[in-house]
Order: structure tokens, then sequence, then C-alpha cells
């Protein structure tokens, strides 16, 4: 196990979250049944769960956020912020509690393992989290729009599977935790051993442990679930359909949506722009953080009403 087992004690033993604003340390327990103390005692059965993971996030959480409570999300929203987000960042998250159940600070998993915590990306593992808190989430990234009520997709999650995922893209998945799985991911996620690329993320663990290892308990959500307007360039067959009948889109890659919005040129601090957006894809999102600043949010706005989906397609970045 190279080690792992020693690694996995010191992480379960510092990453437990509390109330809000309290890191918990558990107390110390043998690895075998570490797993199993929260799992029995879930912060929340069901929830609708984002992350904030540095100071650019918290606007994106802070738009999405709003939407999901405009259209009356049958769960709770649950807003996980890592330790290391600064205050000013908290403020902006805070100005929106009436719309959030919760927000919860946590430690990163990935920052205790020598081949997970100086990636340029590492903020990604913290939802890696979910896994030892809630029985059942609904995870949608801070880059991410609910343009309707994404809440069937727990309602309706089906009892034969445990994890959900449009095209093993981890903006949106169902996680439905067991033992067996929170022990499965840590162990795999301490011994660094699962193929990546050479800037690997969450995502590249989750994909190599539930597509190598419980491949049958996996869901393959309707691409509704997970739009990204990136694709709109780089995939001919998607058109002005996909979007008019997207349920959340996802705005991939770098820079975020907001950036153009707050004028800035990144939202990853050393991650160059990658990914050419669409016009209409940056006026939908001014659009919502527009409706959001001002505090008008109506339940049944249409942004999509009136956008030019011709527009932009192969354009220089927002």
């Amino acid at each position: 196990m190279r080690g792992s087992w020693k690694l996995l004690v010191l992480w379960f033993l510092f990453l437990t979250v509390g109330a809000e604003g309290d890191i918990v340390q558990m107390p110390q327990v043998e690895v075998r049944t570490a797993c199993t103390l929260p799992i029995e005692n879930p912060w929340l059965d069901k929830a609708i769960v984002t992350l904030v993971a540095s100071p650019a996030y918290a606007v994106g959480a802070a738009v999405l956020v709003c939407w999901l409570a405009r259209l009356n999300v049958s769960y709770p929203i649950v807003v996980l912020v890592t330790e290391d987000v600064p205050e000013h960042a908290m403020k902006i998250v805070h100005a929106f509690k009436d719309n959030i159940h919760s927000i919860r600070r946590i430690r990163n998993p990935a920052l205790f393992f020598e081949g997970t915590k100086n990636q340029r990306r590492v903020g990604t593992y913290a939802k890696l989290a979910l896994g030892i808190r809630t029985s059942g989430c609904l995870f949608l990234d801070a880059d991410a729009l609910a343009m309707k009520d994404p809440s069937k997709l727990l309602t309706n999650f089906p009892d034969q599977y445990d994890f959900g995922i449009v095209h093993f893209n981890s903006g949106v998945f169902v996680w439905r935790s067991t033992e067996k799985h929170c022990f499965g991911i840590y162990t795999m996620l301490a011994n660094h051993d699962w193929h990546v690329s050479g800037d690997p993320t969450e995502q590249d663990l989750l994909y190599h442990y539930w597509m190598t290892r419980e491949a049958k308990l996996v869901r393959h959500l309707p691409g509704h679930y997970n739009v990204r307007p990136h694709h709109v360039i780089v995939v001919p067959s998607f058109g002005p359909d996909h979007i008019r009948n997207a349920t959340v889109i996802h705005w991939i890659g770098n820079p975020k949506p907001w950036s153009a919005v707050l004028g800035q040129k990144t939202s990853i601090r050393g991650y160059s722009p990658q990914h050419k957006q669409p016009l209409w894809s940056s006026v939908l999102y001014q659009k919502a953080m527009y409706h959001t600043l001002t505090g008008f949010c109506p339940k049944n706005i249409d942004l999509l009403q009136g956008l030019d989906f011709t527009r932009g397609k192969g354009g220089k970045n927002p």
C-alpha cells in the first residue's frame, strides 16, 4: 500500500467539518473504521452542493445559489469553502446566505498527500470531501448556472447506482456515499496510482475509480444536465436546441464567465486561458450576474430569450 495507511489515518484525523467556520478534529480511530463515523452521521441526508476553493469562485457560487433558490429547488443548498479562501471572498458568499442552508469550511484532502499537494489545480480535489459527508448529494461546480430545477436528479436517482455523471465531467455529478467507495477513493488518492495526464484533477481520480472498479454502479446522465458552451464551437452536432433544453450550463476551462464582467483576463491563478467561449454564453452569464447583484432574480426569467446563438463561434475569449 506504499504507506497509505498512515496517510489515510492522518487525513481522517484532520478532515472533519463541524458548524459553519469550525474545523473539528475527529478522535483517533483505526483507519478501517475511520470512514464509518461521518457516513453513519451525515450532515445532510440529501443536498445540492457547490464548492469555493479560491476567491474567484466565490463570485460564481453567489450567482449559482441565487438561481437555484429562485428555482425553488427541492433540497437544501450547501456551500463548501476550503480553509484557505480569504475573508474578503467569504463576504461575497455570506451576502447570499439567505439562499443557503449552510456554509461549511473544509480542508482539501489533496493537501495531505505528496502526489497531489503541489498540483496546479489542487483546489478541485476538495470535492472529494463530499465522499464522507452526505448519504446523497448533487454537486454543481460554481462555474455552472442552473437554467431549470435539477432536483429530480436526486429525487429519481435509481437505487442500483451510486454515482451519476455526464461524460465524466465532474462539474455535475450525483454521489451516494458508502464506506467502500470512500475508502477506495482515498486509498487511490494516497497512493497516487491512477493513470493521469501531466496536470491531473479530481476528475481523473473519479474516472479511474468508478470506471475501473465500480462501472456497474455508474449511471451516465443525460447531456442536458451538463451543457458546456465550449462544445458549441468544437462539437458540430451541438446547436441552439441543446442550449435551450439545458438544465445546467457549465463554463469549463479558463477564463471563467465572470472574468469579463470583472475586467479580469483569467480566473485561475497560473493557468492560461484555453477555452474559447461563444459570445452568447458570455452575454447569458452577464445577464445572470446583473440580476443577481441587483437583487432582481425572478423565478421564471428566461435568460436565453433573444440571445444570438450564431455569433461568436470560433471567436476570441471574452
